[in-house]
């Protein structure tokens, strides 16, 4: 009988580069992952907000849950209505100015920005009046991308609702707290005037 030739495999040498191997990509992913997770990351939300004096209000809120500041272009609201196409409408220059942000912006890590709009100033008010209207709150970064909130459906006519005036024989003491109202998902608050 032949006797096989002797084998070349070397147990001590494979241990070694297998080793050599594992750290090597424990040391890539060491230095890929945090580069990746301190990256900006917007999260956009979108608020039904009745201000006496003025009337309903939209405010799209930005924040950036990441490390690296984000630069934000143009913001907008997104409206449809059931049985009609999706429309945005860009806001930068036409929206409200006072305790808001403008636009570009930059957005650095772990903070946010607001901007707001009065609802009678989109098309989506009047289509509220006869039907509902599921509205988005819309970002555009400075990179060409966009970021968009959760969808927020109002019912037929509350675009049209307004706040009962408070009673002048029991004024309400001044308050710094904003009360909020919860109708199913949408988020109503009212504020004082300064």
């Amino acid at each position: 009988m032949p006797v096989p030739p002797p084998s070349t495999f070397n147990l001590p040498t494979f241990v070694v580069a297998a080793v050599a191997a594992a750290t090597g990509l424990v040391s890539v992913a060491w230095q890929v992952v945090p580069r990746i997770a301190t990256g900006a990351k917007i999260r956009v939300k979108i608020h039904y907000v009745l201000h006496v004096p003025q009337g309903p209000v939209f405010e799209v809120h930005a924040y950036n849950t990441g490390r690296a500041p984000a630069e934000i272009r143009n913001w907008g609201v997104s409206y449809s209505r059931p049985a009609a196409s999706v429309s945005t409408v860009m806001l930068a220059g036409s929206a409200l100015t006072e305790h808001y942000d403008g636009v570009p912006t930059a957005v650095a890590g772990g903070h946010s920005a607001t901007w707001g709009v009065l609802a009678r100033e989109l098309v989506a008010f009047e289509m509220n009046e006869k039907h509902p209207v599921t509205v988005r709150g819309v970002v555009e970064l400075v990179t060409g991308k966009e970021r968009m909130s959760r969808p927020l459906t109002l019912p037929a006519g509350l675009l049209h609702q307004t706040l009962p005036a408070d009673n002048d024989d029991h004024p309400a003491p001044p308050s710094r707290r904003v009360p909020r109202l919860r109708l199913s998902s949408l988020r109503l608050r009212t504020r004082t005037s300064a």
